[in-house]
C-alpha cells in the first residue's frame, strides 16, 4: 500500500495489524528460508520504514494514536520493533537505545505501570489481564478479543531474549531519534 503497509485484505485498515501479525511473520518467512533474495530485500525495506513509521507515532513519554481494531493488544501493537530488535533486523539508522526506551515507554503505559516500577493492579481482576489500552476499557474489546489473546501484549517484551551484552541493553540512554521523511520506497 506503501510506507510499509500492507493491507489486511482487499481492503486497507487504518490499525496495527501489519505490527502486529503481518510484518513479524512476513521476515519470519524470509529467515526460514522461504521467497527469493528480491523479495526478501523488498519485504525488508519495507519493514525498516515501517520501523520508523512506528518509532515516529510515540511520543516520549509513550503515548500513541489508538487507531482500529485489536486495541486490547496494548504494549503487543509495537510487536514489529520488538521483533525487529529481537531478531537483529533493526535498520543502522534506528538505534536499539532509541527503541529501547520507546517500548520501555509503551509497556509502562498500556500496563499502567508506576514509576516506583509496580503494575497498577487495576489491569488484572482476580489475576486476569482485562480488556483495555491504557486502563480497563471492555469497550475496545471486538468479538474475536478472549482473554488469552489480551497477552499478546506479551510480544512487546520479545528484547528480554537478548543478552545481557547485547547493544540493546548495553547503549545508554538513547532518544527518539529524528527520522528522516524522504525514505521512499521502490516496489
Amino acid at each position: 500500500m506503501g510506507d510499509g503497509h500492507y493491507s489486511d485484505g482487499p481492503r486497507f485498515h487504518s490499525d496495527y495489524y501489519n505490527s502486529i501479525i503481518i510484518h513479524p511473520f512476513l521476515l519470519t518467512l524470509d529467515h526460514l528460508g522461504h521467497g527469493s533474495p528480491e523479495e526478501k530485500e523488498k519485504r525488508m525495506k519495507r519493514a525498516h520504514r515501517f520501523g520508523h513509521i512506528l518509532m515516529r507515532m510515540v511520543t516520549e513519554e509513550g503515548w500513541f494514536p489508538p487507531v482500529g481494531r485489536s486495541l486490547c493488544y496494548r504494549g503487543g501493537l509495537f510487536h514489529h520493533l520488538a521483533f525487529l530488535a529481537k531478531m537483529g533486523f533493526l535498520p543502522s539508522d534506528l538505534p536499539a537505545a532509541s527503541v529501547r526506551q520507546t517500548l520501555d515507554q509503551i509497556i509502562r503505559k498500556t500496563l499502567l505501570i508506576k514509576p516506583s516500577g509496580k503494575m497498577e493492579e487495576k489491569v488484572f481482576q482476580n489475576g486476569v489481564l482485562r480488556p483495555g489500552l491504557f486502563d480497563i476499557e471492555p469497550q475496545l474489546a471486538e468479538i474475536y478479543i478472549g482473554p488469552a489473546s489480551l497477552y499478546l501484549c506479551t510480544w512487546a517484551f520479545l528484547p528480554l531474549g537478548l543478552g545481557e551484552n547485547h547493544t540493546y541493553w548495553q547503549v545508554e540512554g538513547g532518544t527518539i531519534p529524528d527520522l528522516k521523511l524522504d525514505m521512499a520506497l521502490k516496489d
